[in-house]
């Protein structure tokens, strides 16, 4: 007995067969592009992209030699099987998107871009992350103006006249005074990513530490002559305050001073390492 089957049911078919075997297809994840977005580790291309390649040699590990102005660093991390849930969930949707051949319960290395790396760190810290200070928003940033009332603002609107950011840049060791302090710009600021990759290219640069990670310091913003410890940077809850204060301190042409806080490393086992 014959079946009929019309065209447009037959095309159907073809494209959910098509669907079923892309799906099946796994991916070797090679070292020289991001982890997290595919991003190629030596040019800067979005290889995640459709259509979009480049030429560069993806299997060798990106450093300074090899790669150019358009990738200011590359962070080199290690998934296993006995990371925290939320870490752990972050690897496997990536593994789950991209079609990665890589085995979860195995102990394998990734290479980010500093957007990436500076989501996954958050998400590291904050699966860990007990808060020991007692922060009121609210006070943490004190002005000498009582007209201005941005409490209710659109904070998208006010991310959206953010574009540029400027701030100076206070190191504190764990023992010590603080280091002098940097003014720092950051140009085409889109995220709170983008603020927290400048921050901890700027402190790897100042303090000479290329080892240091996210976890081991904790970033704190407030105004520039204001007394206290300011209010964590951490979330985007903090980012929408941030950009509050800032666009409140630009308007009254005051400065932004963010302070980044060493703390004492608790790392045994160097497993997170920062590629030169």
């Amino acid at each position: 007995m014959r079946i009929l089957i019309k065209k447009k049911d037959a095309f159907s078919l073809i494209a959910l067969t098509n669907t079923m075997k892309t799906s099946n297809t796994k991916t070797q994840y090679l070292v020289g592009t991001c982890f997290s977005c595919k991003k190629c580790l030596y040019c800067g291309i979005e290889l995640s992209m459709r259509k979009r390649a480049c030429s560069c040699d993806k299997n060798i590990k990106p450093s300074k030699a090899n790669r150019n102005d358009k990738v200011k660093v590359v962070f080199s991390r290690v998934s296993s099987p006995d990371l925290q849930s939320e870490p752990l969930k972050f690897i496997r949707e990536k593994v789950t998107k991209f079609g990665y051949s890589l085995d979860l319960n195995t102990t394998f290395n990734i290479s980010l871009c500093s957007t990436c790396n500076s989501t996954f760190q958050r998400i590291r810290t904050n699966s860990k992350l007990t808060y020991t200070l007692d922060l009121s928003p609210e006070k943490a940033l004190v002005i000498d103006s009582s007209e201005d009332d941005l409490e209710n603002s659109n904070v998208d609107m006010c991310d959206e006249m953010v574009q540029i950011i400027s701030f100076n840049l206070v190191i504190k060791p764990v023992k010590g005074s603080a280091l002098p302090s940097k003014w720092i710009e950051i140009k085409e600021v889109s995220s709170l990513d983008d603020v927290l990759a400048d921050i901890h290219y700027h402190t790897i640069k100042l303090t000479g530490d290329e080892e240091i990670i996210h976890s081991d310091y904790m970033v704190t913003f407030k105004s520039e002559k204001a007394v206290g410890v300011g209010a964590r940077l951490v979330d985007m809850q903090d980012y929408k305050k941030f950009l509050l204060d800032y666009k409140k301190l630009l308007d009254a042409k005051k400065n932004m001073t963010i302070v980044v806080s060493m703390e004492n490393k608790k790392r045994k086992v160097k497993s997170f390492d920062f590629i030169k």
